[in-house]
Order: structure tokens, then C-alpha cells, then sequence
């Protein structure tokens, strides 16, 4: 029987019909056997998937804990994890509104994005605590964080998304399409990092009174 290539979600529970019916046509009595590179790869593709979630999962509980330490307080440190999560979701979306398989090929993107993320927020974060620390202002941390670090993560990201981008121009549908999309998440791991790791260290932060911020009135002096 010859099969379409096609999404890695859909080959298992189609084996599993593909064997209910036979059993309804050939009865109990013979021991049907779905086999075949077809089987093979939809099995494949059915572990894949869980290995992938489970990965997931460990990587959220390993790298919390680690952003919670790097940042020294535990408000700051969970909400540092939504621009991590953002272009995950994002990209997983993406995927879905373009009709994007998972394949074999777009399951490494998930190891990608968060290595990107989570780089990009580290840069960010341990930039943004020193000047945090030395201001006690958080908008005057962040303004300084993007002016110093932002002009680091912005030029890591073009050679990234330039070498990524180069994938668009392959024969292979497959490598097409992860080039797409890992440009695209390379992308929006920096847009997190730039408005919204910004957005909610923020409001997260609260501001301390009478200390200077250069080019900045103070509440103590009351300079205008």
C-alpha cells in the first residue's frame, strides 16, 4: 500500500486503523503484521514525538531553577522563562499555519530554539542584574542593557538568521522548511529578548528612590 509522506503525528493512529480493518477483513484467525518502510518510519516518528515532549519538559525543569540562580530572585527569574517559551510557541504556530509536517527534520528545530532563547536571555539578564545593582532604576538598566548587550544579541542574530536563511534556497523540501523556520525563531528569540524580557523586568522591578542615574533627576535631590 503506498503512502503519503506527511505529518509524523498522523502515521500511528492510521497503523492502528490500518490493523483494526484488516482484522475485520481477514478475521482473528491469521497474525497480521503492518510492515514496510512506512511502519517503520511512523513508528519512528510516534517515539520521536514522545522523546520530544519529555525533552521539552526536562529542559523547562532544568533551565528554571538555573534562571532563578542567575538572576537571584524568584519573581524576576519565572518570568524570565516567557521570552525562552515565546518563540517555541511561536514557531510551533507557524508551522501549523503554514502546514508545515513534523518530520524528522523540523523535530530538531525544538533543541535549536531554546538554545537560542535561552543564550539570548542570559546575555540579557546578567547585563540587565549589574546595572539593575548599581542604578536601582529598571528602566535605567534596561536602556543601558540594550545599548551595551542589545547591539551583541543584534548582530549574533543577523549571522544567524543569515546563515540559517541560506537553507531557503535548497532543493529539499524538508531543509527549505527548517531553514524557514529556524531563521524565523532565531528572530523572535531576539524580538522576545528586545520587548519583552525588557517589558517585564520592568514591571517586575521595583524602583528604588534617591539613588543617581546618570542623566537622570533623583527623587531624594528633587533636581529637574
Amino acid at each position: 500500500m503506498r503512502t503519503t509522506f506527511g505529518d509524523g503525528n498522523a502515521y500511528v493512529p492510521f497503523i492502528v486503523r490500518l490493523e483494526a480493518g484488516l482484522r475485520k477483513v481477514f478475521g482473528d484467525g491469521p497474525e497480521i503484521t503492518v510492515t514496510g518502510i512506512g511502519a517503520v518510519m511512523g513508528r519512528t516518528f510516534g517515539i520521536l514525538n514522545v522523546t520530544m515532549a519529555q525533552s521539552y519538559a526536562i529542559a523547562l525543569v532544568v533551565i528554571t531553577p538555573l534562571m532563578v540562580l542567575l538572576i537571584g530572585n524568584l519573581g524576576r527569574g519565572l518570568l524570565s522563562m516567557i521570552p525562552n517559551l515565546l518563540p517555541i510557541w511561536l514557531t510551533l504556530g507557524l508551522m501549523g499555519l503554514l502546514g508545515i509536517p513534523l518530520d524528522s527534520s523540523t523535530l530538531l528545530l525544538g533543541c535549536v530554539v531554546i538554545g537560542l532563547a535561552v543564550d539570548d536571555t542570559i546575555h540579557f539578564m546578567h547585563k540587565f542584574q549589574r546595572y539593575l545593582a548599581v542604578s536601582g532604576d529598571a528602566r535605567a538598566a534596561v536602556r543601558e542593557t540594550l545599548q551595551t548587550t542589545g547591539a551583541a544579541l543584534f548582530f549574533t542574530t543577523l549571522v544567524i538568521t543569515a546563515g540559517f536563511s541560506t537553507m531557503l534556497f535548497g532543493y529539499m523540501n524538508n531543509a527549505r522548511e527548517f531553514g524557514l523556520l529556524a531563521t524565523f525563531a532565531a528572530a523572535t528569540a531576539f524580538l522576545a529578548d528586545l520587548l519583552v524580557a525588557p517589558a517585564l523586568m520592568a514591571l517586575a522591578t521595583r524602583q528604588r528612590t534617591g539613588i543617581a542615574v546618570p542623566g537622570e533627576a533623583t527623587v531624594a535631590d528633587g533636581r529637574a
